[in-house]
């Protein structure tokens, strides 16, 4: 089977990016319930010493994601949703889809409604 381990390889990459980004969106995220109002949920409301460094982190888990095609992380994204969605973690959802808002609007990923007229 030609190709099998690096596709095997691309996939893991694929899933490691595409929990990081999450993450990230999850910390950031989290900002919403401890700054005060009006300052959560932006990059800006991390502290200081870590903004530019999880731009920067953000710039790259991005760039690395155009090595795979959009519908492919629509799709890997949406599985990940469903995974979050069966486990009860509603806060973990909410940040996949805003952070599948952040790659369709990158040019990185497919929005869900194209993606569900080409895909599904």
């Amino acid at each position: 089977m030609q190709g099998g381990p690096v596709n095997f390889i691309k996939q893991i990459a694929l899933g490691n990016h595409l929990t990081k980004l999450t993450n990230i969106f999850e910390r950031i995220e989290a900002t919403r319930a401890t700054m005060f109002i009006g300052a959560g949920g932006g990059i800006e409301s991390l502290p200081q010493s870590e903004q530019a460094s999880t731009i920067a982190e953000l710039e790259r888990r991005i760039a690395a994601l155009r090595y795979h095609p959009r519908h492919v992380i629509t799709q890997e994204l949406c599985k990940n949703m469903r995974v979050s969605l069966q486990l009860g973690r509603s806060d973990r959802l909410l940040c996949q889809q805003r952070l599948l808002d952040v790659l369709v609007a990158n040019d990185a990923a497919m929005d869900i409604d194209t993606f569900a007229l080409s895909f599904a």
